[in-house]
């Protein structure tokens, strides 16, 4: 019967062109070694670092689903340079009983050799991957070479500016926008605001997409803008196209500096902070505050809208008190029933039961170690001293284990009181409705229209209209 054969080429770039080569090579040696039928040819233009690639990705799902004998290949590092990935596959094919063959690169050929070729093919392996890291720590080289000799690392550079040919070129109609974020935000308009008047007017960032307030941060702190070249290779070096006044930079920075220092740190808790959902676009609503003649507000906000601004979502803004308070009645009305008393108790004790587990593994594995290490000297395989310094070890990685805390007893009491929240909710409060609470929906109208606890598959506020019927 007549073998099947598949065929892998991957070349790093595409400067190489050694796809069509490989691929002639494989060939030919088919023809000449094995007299295989090529089924398919699979190529990548990618690095080998990983083995996130479509054509390699394609071929593995092909040979799984078909009933395929022999892959060939010019040489193993056409699969993977690195050794973990290599070996990984190769098992993935073994299993598949698919014969992988490198073409340049010749096992020892001897039946039932199975564990020497997987030897020298780790072997193999472990020479492509100390090439990948050579190539890289020479790429690193050479791009610090290249900072310290005055010039651009990489051509990747930011918004507002062209590399073509090796220079460095302003793009106009780009820089116009960057100028225009800088005068906008020394005026005193805020970073969601020059996203939204951007995107309004149709000036929409690279690639055609529109503009978040990350970017607009982005924009704003980037010293290349006055002619500075920062990299991880150094801040000393700069070009001669800047786009950016210098003055005007520092002054941007000096203002957003500002802002950030007069930012009040709020300490409040939100009780339905990731439970509110947006209406419009279903993200969750975050939890956000405002200052005004010395007066905090508290406020739940979509979070789109807040980072990426009401031309991504239009959002909703819900009084922090007034929202909650509601939830918290109508979460009130109903579980103030013997049925779901019990019920959320349940839940709660559950929960403390994991992670009462959860803990206890913790220090489980401390013991597993002292107990090791007991073993190890009474087997005379460490000193009394190297006893000494392993215990002393282990105590302290014993104090800095991190337990997960239980839900206060207290919070189980509460379920049989009234559960009001003031302005500021207390511990207990936030933990009991942080617990029980899953989701809260909302309307356009900003108006409650579905509340789902954890572990209860529907609707509650449903449930509350069949009590009032």
């Amino acid at each position: 019967m007549t073998n099947k054969a598949v065929l892998y080429a991957r070349q790093s770039t595409d400067i190489q062109q050694s796809i069509s080569a490989q691929i002639s090579a494989l060939v030919d040696w088919n023809n000449q070694n094995l007299g295989a039928i090529v089924v398919a040819d699979f190529k990548d233009q990618f690095s080998g670092k990983n083995t996130h690639r479509p054509g390699f990705q394609s071929m593995k799902t092909f040979i799984k689903e078909r009933d395929i004998d022999v892959l060939l290949v010019w040489r193993y590092d056409r699969l993977a340079r690195k050794l973990s990935d290599l070996v990984q596959f190769l098992e993935y094919c073994s299993n598949l009983n698919v014969k992988v063959i490198s073409i340049t690169e010749a096992l020892s050929g001897e039946k039932n050799s199975f564990a020497m070729d997987q030897f020298q093919i780790s072997m193999l392996g472990a020479w492509a991957e100390y090439q990948r890291k050579v190539i890289k720590e020479n790429q690193q080289l050479g791009f610090q070479q290249k900072y310290n000799e005055g010039r651009i690392v990489s051509s990747q550079v930011p918004y507002g500016y062209r590399w073509i040919e090796g220079e460095l070129l302003i793009d106009e109609a780009e820089a116009e926008i960057v100028r225009k974020i800088y005068r906008l935000y020394y005026q005193g308009t805020g970073y969601s605001k020059i996203a939204e008047q951007l995107n309004k007017k149709g000036l929409l960032n690279r690639h055609n997409k529109k503009w978040v307030v990350a970017r607009i941060q982005a924009i704003l702190k980037n010293d290349f803008y006055i002619g500075q070249v920062t990299s991880k290779y150094g801040n000393k070096n700069r070009h001669d196209v800047p786009i950016i006044p210098m003055n005007l930079f520092y002054e941007v920075q000096s203002l957003r500096k500002s802002k950030h220092i007069h930012k009040k740190w709020v300490v409040r808790r939100f009780i339905l902070r990731k439970k509110l959902i947006c209406p419009y676009c279903g993200s969750v609503c975050t939890p956000q505050h405002t200052l005004n003649n010395d007066k905090t507000y508290y406020y739940y906000r979509c979070a789109r809208t807040s980072s990426d601004g009401t031309s991504h979502c239009k959002g909703v803004n819900l009084n922090a008190f007034d929202i909650e308070t509601q939830v918290i009645q109508l979460v009130n009305d109903y579980i103030h029933s013997d049925v779901t008393v019990k019920k959320i108790k349940q839940q709660i004790e559950n929960k403390n039961l994991s992670i009462k587990g959860k803990n206890q593994q913790k220090e489980k594995q401390i013991q597993k170690r002292q107990i090791k290490v007991l073993s190890r000297y009474e087997k005379g395989e460490i000193t009394d001293k190297q006893l000494s310094e392993s215990l002393k070890n282990i105590q302290k990685r014993k104090q800095k284990l991190k337990f997960d805390p239980l839900i206060p007893e207290t919070i189980v009491s509460l379920l049989g009181t009234h559960l009001d929240v003031d302005n500021n909710p207390t511990v207990a409060h936030f933990v009991l409705y942080q617990e029980i609470i899953e989701k809260v929906l909302l309307n356009e109208k900003k108006e409650i229209t579905a509340i789902y606890l954890v572990g209860i598959p529907y609707n509650i506020l449903k449930k509350v209209d069949e009590k009032n019927v």
